[in-house]
């Protein structure tokens, strides 16, 4: 759903946020050496939790982490879920924490 993405040059700076598949749904290019681009949008996440799959073992060496989003929820090849925090849970446990999140299915998860 990009529609900007054929105006970047070296050093531009760009932002998406939408759906894989789907449409743009906030966009944002800034020439080279124009500063940071902003992509903000809302979107409604859909989420659905399958009691039946068991909590994943997050404390390994290589978690699962292979699988799929569809409607807004990942699904794990692993045939397990995570745990999902509330809100204020997830402000404690990263207070005082730099995070950083990058593609489309991380922080369709993450927000």
């Amino acid at each position: 759903g990009a529609t900007l993405i054929d105006g970047m040059s070296f050093r531009a700076a760009y932002a998406l946020v939408g759906v894989k598949g789907g449409t743009a749904l906030a966009e944002s290019l800034k020439p080279t050496l124009q500063g940071y681009a902003v992509a903000v949008a809302q979107m409604e996440v859909v989420i659905s939790i399958e009691a039946d799959k068991p909590v994943c073992e997050a404390r390994v060496a290589e978690p699962p982490v292979m699988g799929y989003v569809s409607n807004g929820n990942l699904n794990l090849d692993a045939g397990c879920r995570y745990r999902l925090w509330e809100r204020e849970n997830t402000a404690q446990c990263l207070q005082s924490s730099w995070i950083i999140i990058t593609g489309s299915s991380n922080t369709l998860l993450e927000f």
